[in-house]
């Protein structure tokens, strides 16, 4: 075997480890960022059911986000956290955030979750878990 082949072997099995590292770690952050926003969502609901007053719901979120986003960046805007917050509301189970919801970008979660009927939603959740839905599909 000469040096060429030799460096071609060596050079695919280090670049098929790189890509699985990827691929893990993509993975990782992923089911990182869906479980964050979840119990996100779940904090200011439950801050919200506290004082029970919509409009009040509604300024502290908006308050939240710009101190959110001052620290943290743009993904912690209004709208971003109050997806978060719907995400919640339709999937209030742990065990469903577990189980399910992990095996989903926050993309695929963001389309999801603008279904109003549940049943839509599972049917969704269904495809794009078996059938490797991709957001395009959902939109």
């Amino acid at each position: 075997m000469d040096d060429l082949e030799n460096i071609d072997k060596v050079y695919n099995r280090v670049s098929d480890l790189i890509l699985s590292a990827q691929s893990y770690l993509t993975k990782t952050i992923n089911t990182s960022m869906v479980v964050l926003y979840w119990h996100i969502g779940k904090t200011i609901q439950e801050n919200e059911i506290k004082n029970n007053r919509a409009e009040y719901g509604k300024e502290t979120v908006r308050k939240l986000a710009e101190n959110l986003q001052r620290e943290y960046g743009k993904g912690y805007s209004y709208s971003n956290l109050t997806r978060m917050i719907t995400l919640y509301n339709n999937f209030p189970e742990e065990s469903i955030l577990n189980t399910v919801l992990t095996k989903l970008s926050w993309s695929h979660l963001i389309e999801i979750i603008k279904q109003k009927e549940e049943l839509k939603r599972e049917f969704y959740i269904t495809m794009c878990i078996n059938e490797g839905w991709s957001v395009r599909e959902l939109s």
